[in-house]
């Protein structure tokens, strides 16, 4: 999945003239994600997803200045404006957007304070004691599975030169062995080295697009730093997500779909779905067989399960065994001639078919689980994701399901070399008020290389009755 990034220090843009150009750059380039540094509000005017930093930078506001600003298409999550009590403030903020932790930061300048503003600092000083406090702030989103892109002005050249080579080590510091400064050596459209710079982890690939320099085409001088135009991209890395719609009401659609097209996939399993509902960037699909219009909320293009895919899909396999109303298995293909086997299932609930008890989940368990197995036996070097409502929290059965019924399905899915993704071992508490009963299961060899990226919490009302997720796989050979 490929990001356009914009960053520019506007040098505030108090013109008109010069607030109309930079949003013209801005819409001609049709950025994914902005960073904007030494901007004023009136840039963002009727924008949504928007985060800033403080307004206290320690100079003059009237209030509508922040030295950092950050827009993103798919909106944000876990928003920081402060990141530590250390770090000097009104420089700092960071969300999570489409599954990357974005830090924007406008690092003090070599005077800052010195001779303007308080007055009380050496040079170099309170740039300093920013890096220090950055890096245990980038030590600590390091400990999480989130891609990383740290952007804005960083207020020194690279490779360093006289004047920053001592400083430059600090920052080399506060970066760590996690982040590689993309930018470094590059110079802009006017021949000189940056200052504004792009760092990411190494799940992060970059690729510069271009530079605009101070000036507009007519000559007027739109700021003292140049924009950087450039492209991210998650490097060899698959999105599989699932998500029970719970009969994907008409109602709740258009609602559904802006949260799938801020989360979005490479690949989706959706339960309890229709055929109207279509995930963004993904064209194919394989469809289990038509529900079957047994009650009102049931209507025509209704599926238990559909997959959705950007990947083509070479073939809708069925198995003699299989259920063709509540699964569904597609051969997509990934490119490279490498292919991978999705199989979307809903298993039953408590209650199903009208017997209230758990007899029908640990009944269709070991049935889906030979059906995996023969794939494995029939596709040895092909992957495998089982994915969909297991209806069935794979902990203990405290939320719900049973042991019994979890230690069939850990079994079976062990047997074909695979391992559930969204099992609370593996799920991070904090994205979600309880414990997720649709799941995502994927090759074992791919534990180190998955982590779940995404998740939002059910809400009956607006949405769904279930939880929806996505992980990630970052894999040179998958």
């Amino acid at each position: 999945m490929k990001l356009k990034l914009l960053l520019w220090n506007v040098e505030w843009s108090p013109s008109e003239s010069r607030q109309a150009k930079i949003r013209s750059v801005w819409k001609a380039y049709d950025p994914d994600l902005v960073c904007i540094t030494e901007g004023i509000d009136v840039l963002f005017k009727g924008q949504s997803n928007v985060i800033s930093s403080g307004d206290n930078y320690g100079y003059l506001n009237n209030g509508d200045r922040r030295k950092v600003w950050l827009w993103s298409r798919f909106g944000w999550d876990e928003v920081d404006t402060v990141g530590s009590k250390e770090l000097p403030p009104g420089r700092f903020v960071s969300g999570v957007t489409n599954g990357i932790r974005v830090v924007g930061v406008c690092i003090p300048w070599q005077h800052a304070h010195v001779s303007t503003g308080n007055k009380n600092r050496a040079a170099w000083q309170d740039h300093i004691s920013y890096l220090d406090a950055l890096r245990d702030i980038l030590s600590r989103y390091a400990q999480d599975a989130l891609p990383i892109c740290l952007v804005g002005d960083f207020n020194q050249r690279i490779p360093p030169g006289d004047a920053n080579s001592q400083v430059y080590k600090r920052l080399a510091a506060a970066l760590g062995t996690n982040l590689t400064i993309r930018t470094a050596g590059i110079l802009d459209v006017d021949g000189k080295p940056l200052i504004d710079h792009i760092a990411t982890t190494e799940s992060l690939s970059f690729k510069l697009d271009k530079t605009i320099g101070r000036k507009s085409e007519d000559g007027e001088h739109l700021s003292d730093h140049p924009a950087i135009l450039s492209t991210l991209s998650h490097r060899n890395s698959k999105r599989i997500g699932t998500w029970n719609l719970e009969y994907a009401y008409e109602k709740r659609l258009d609602a559904v779909r802006k949260v799938l097209d801020k989360n979005r996939a490479d690949i989706w399993i959706l339960t309890e779905t229709h055929d109207d509902l279509v995930p963004p960037n993904c064209p194919y699909v394989a469809h289990s067989e038509p529900r079957p219009k047994n009650w009102s909320g049931i209507r025509d293009g209704s599926r238990w399960v559909s997959i959705w895919s950007k990947y083509a899909i070479i073939e809708k396999i069925t198995t003699s065994s299989g259920d063709p109303e509540r699964t569904v298995i597609a051969l997509l293909d990934l490119g490279n001639e490498k292919t991978m086997l999705v199989y979307g299932t809903v298993l039953p609930w408590k209650g199903d078919r009208g017997i209230q008890d758990w007899s029908e989940h640990h009944r269709v368990i070991p049935e889906q689980a030979a059906e995996w197995s023969y794939l494995r036996q029939k596709y040895p070097d092909v992957p495998l994701c089982v994915a969909g409502d297991y209806n069935t929290d794979m902990g203990t059965g405290s939320y719900y399901g049973t042991k019994q019924g979890i230690a069939a399905l850990r079994n079976g899915l062990a047997e074909s070399e695979l391992f559930c993704a969204t099992a609370p071992d593996f799920f991070p508490k904090e994205l979600l008020p309880n414990l997720p009963i649709d799941h995502i299961a994927l090759p074992i060899v791919w534990k180190e290389l998955t982590s779940v990226v995404a998740a939002w919490p059910a809400a009956k009302k607006e949405l769904s009755d279930h939880s929806g997720m996505i992980v990630e796989v970052v894999c040179r050979k998958c």
